[in-house]
């Protein structure tokens, strides 16, 4: 081999080795983005919404087609107030994964909570009807919860009664129905649900 064949594989070989400006190597957007989600989550955990909201902008930038981190975006703005952020970003997380129960369910606790009971309870019941949802009983929960604040007792109680189907010593759902009984005079029937 001759000096100017080694001076260029050596060329090649440190131009292999040489990274971004930084001295790091650059990560995958999808990756960077990733990161930046869970920091933005940990700071969501912790109470730091000026830092959560840095991150999960920031991973929005890098991967504006994540669900996941649409549905933490809408939990941030809800914490922030801006239910209209809140909302359209929810929406987007719903249209990019349709079948994330998950993230239906959190949409329909946010809708209930403003008083948007027909199209929380839809959600609701989208999220319990997903067969690979580990959690459906949580679903029903909920859509009991938005049915009885709307007002529809029977159709809050049916919810509840499915979701006790399903797992017949949840706490939140006997509760629900040891109160919506004990609303009702029914006092044999509510001490009946206190006691499973």
């Amino acid at each position: 081999m001759n000096r100017t064949t080694v001076i260029a594989c050596a060329s090649l070989v440190l131009a292999a080795c040489v990274s971004n400006e930084s001295g790091r190597s650059k990560p995958q957007p999808e990756r960077a983005a990733e990161i930046n989600r869970e920091l933005g989550i940990d700071y969501l955990r912790k109470g730091n919404l000026a830092g959560a909201k840095e991150k999960i902008e920031r991973s929005l930038e890098q991967d504006s087609r994540n669900a996941s981190t649409h549905s933490i975006a809408g939990m941030l703005y809800d914490q922030l107030g801006d239910e209209k952020k809140a909302d359209s970003h929810y929406e987007r997380a719903v249209s990019l994964d349709p079948q994330n129960a998950d993230i239906r369910n959190n949409y329909a606790v946010f809708l209930c909570q403003r008083n948007k009971f027909a199209r929380g309870e839809k959600q609701a019941l989208e999220a319990a009807a997903n067969p690979l949802y580990k959690t459906p009983e949580v679903a029903l929960l909920n859509a009991g919860n938005c049915s009885r604040n709307a007002g529809d007792l029977k159709r809050a109680e049916e919810h509840y009664r499915r979701a006790l189907q399903l797992r017949p010593r949840f706490a939140e759902a006997l509760l629900q129905m040891a109160d919506m009984e004990f609303q009702q005079a029914q006092y044999i029937s509510a001490r009946a649900f206190l006691q499973r």
